[in-house]
């Protein structure tokens, strides 16, 4: 029965613990647009809690344009940012757009979600943004846009 128990909490413990990763090959991009994230709070709040719902795996919403870029694993996962999206208190979805996700592209949601300028991509390096209690997840995200940053600006 002992061993019985230890097996149990051993296999209940790997299961419940699943860290998301983040795969470039797999991943596709969405590019939303919506009304009511029109400031830096409201803008970071969706997409925060788009992530934290894990229906996106990183995303940026571009409070100037009420714009939401949204990595996701599946296609599925876009119908249900916009149903949540549209039960959030003054949000409401309009449209998506796929787009291709470039490495780029990868990298300028990565920077401006750290808090970065266009300007400023060359000036330094990308900062580590942790993803909750996500820790592969925050790696993975991080080691690819600093492959990507490397590639692009280190002299």
């Amino acid at each position: 029965m002992k061993k019985l128990i230890i097996l149990f909490v051993f296999i209940s413990s790997t299961c419940f613990s699943q860290d998301i990763i983040f795969n470039f090959q797999k991943a596709q991009l969405y590019k939303i647009t919506m009304e009511g994230a029109n400031d830096f709070n409201k803008a970071d709040n969706i997409g925060r809690t788009m992530e934290k719902m894990q229906l996106a795996i990183f995303s940026y919403v571009d409070p100037t344009t009420s714009t939401g870029y949204f990595i996701v694993d599946n296609f599925y996962k876009v119908h249900e940012i916009e149903k949540a999206i549209n039960n959030q208190s003054g949000y409401k979805y309009i449209g998506f757009e796929e787009m291709q996700l470039s490495e780029t592209l990868f990298l300028e949601i990565y920077m401006k979600r750290g808090g970065f300028g266009t300007a400023e991509f060359s000036n330094q390096p990308p900062k580590k943004i942790q993803m909750g209690p996500f820790n592969e997840l925050t790696y993975s995200l991080f080691n690819k846009a600093n492959e990507i940053w490397d590639k692009k600006y280190k002299k």
